[in-house]
């Protein structure tokens, strides 16, 4: 395994506390080697990048939206060209279809928004072309940063965007309102390797891996005395 690179899939916040806990261990001198010793692993369950019963399931956007449908539309209009569809069970297949689509459901309407031809270029100046071209970061900067105003960096963070992975729950979302939905497809594990030998990161949400690992099968310990 030494010569292997290993993705950091999930629990990225898990490993920085971790790390932060054996610093913290090694830098106290009341800490004995033992004590500092046992802070120093951190308990991971690997898979191969490349098995295929590994999918990554697609993570959709809820917007709190305080716009009239009309100007909604009106601001994504420069970036995407907009479709409506009658018939919303459509959408997931029409995405699938084409590169930078997505699915935008309303309380009253459903629409297929895709990117339009040539914008991927200008997306974010500093992103790698391996970034640039993914769905999520197309959606993260066109349709939140530009068309409605919300830098990236606050995107992170921000009461206004949740996600969601369940389609009838976004469904029932944006049918009450004020949210809006932003219905997105799945991303491959060749588009996250690439993103991440770029030594960029993917935007927030953006993997969702399936199968889970059993919560709760492995324990670590990290009393002194455990061997």
């Amino acid at each position: 395994m030494r010569s292997k690179k290993i993705i950091l899939a999930d629990g990225h916040h898990r490993l920085e506390s971790a790390i932060a806990y054996k610093k913290e261990r090694a830098a106290d001198p009341k800490a004995s080697p033992e004590e500092k010793a046992a802070a120093s692993y951190h308990l991971m369950y690997l898979t191969n990048a490349h098995t295929p019963d590994l999918r990554i399931l697609p993570t959709h956007r809820l917007w709190t939206n305080f716009l009239p449908e009309e100007m909604l539309l009106e601001k994504l209009s420069p970036y995407f060209h907009i479709r409506q569809l009658y018939d919303k069970t459509e959408m997931e297949e029409l995405i699938l279809q084409r590169p930078y689509a997505f699915g935008l459901v309303t309380a009253q309407n459903a629409y297929k928004i895709r990117l339009k031809e040539g914008l991927w270029e200008y997306a974010h100046p500093i992103w790698p072309e391996k970034v640039k071209k993914l769905d999520l970061s197309i959606l993260h900067y066109f349709a939140f940063e530009k068309a409605l105003g919300m830098p990236m960096e606050e995107q992170r963070t921000s009461t206004h965007l949740r996600y969601e992975r369940n389609l009838n729950r976004c469904y029932e979302a944006a049918a009450k309102g004020p949210e809006v939905a932003f219905i997105t497809k799945e991303i491959s594990m060749q588009e996250v390797l690439d993103v991440c030998h770029s030594g960029y990161t993917l935007p927030q949400k953006s993997t969702f891996f399936f199968p889970k690992t059993v919560s709760g099968l492995l324990f670590a310990s990290l009393e002194p005395e455990t061997p």
